[in-house]
């Protein structure tokens, strides 16, 4: 049954991983930027929690937010679209119809019995 049952789960395990990873960057980089994680360790919610404290925003040195805020919106937005890659592989079903093409229109049915 763990065989039968797994390559049918495997896209949904997948997708919940990166959804938990995506969740565990987001919550350690809040985290760090409260102040709430140890200031001994370098992330990104650090860089950003001491770029608050010197008043980087007011100063202008931007060099000091926005490479980390960068790279926290570019993997979580990454690893979302990756996500909702897996999701379409995994379940066609879901994806949007295309509208019907403009020359299917024009070509007339036919008429009466087929031969």
């Amino acid at each position: 049954m763990f065989f039968e049952v797994l390559p049918n789960m495997l896209p949904l395990v997948a997708a919940g991983f990166l959804f938990s990873v995506i969740g565990g960057i987001l919550a350690e980089a809040g985290l760090a930027f409260l102040g709430l994680g140890s200031l001994t360790t370098t992330s990104w919610g650090s860089m950003l929690y001491f770029a608050q404290n010197a008043q980087a925003l007011l100063s202008g040195a931007w060099w000091w937010f926005v490479p980390p805020g960068l790279a926290i919106a570019v993997i979580g937005a990454g690893l979302a679209l990756i996500n909702f890659g897996i999701d379409e592989y995994s379940n066609p079903g879901c994806a949007p119809v295309p509208p019907p093409r403009a020359d299917a229109a024009a070509v007339p049915a036919p008429q009466g019995p087929m031969p």
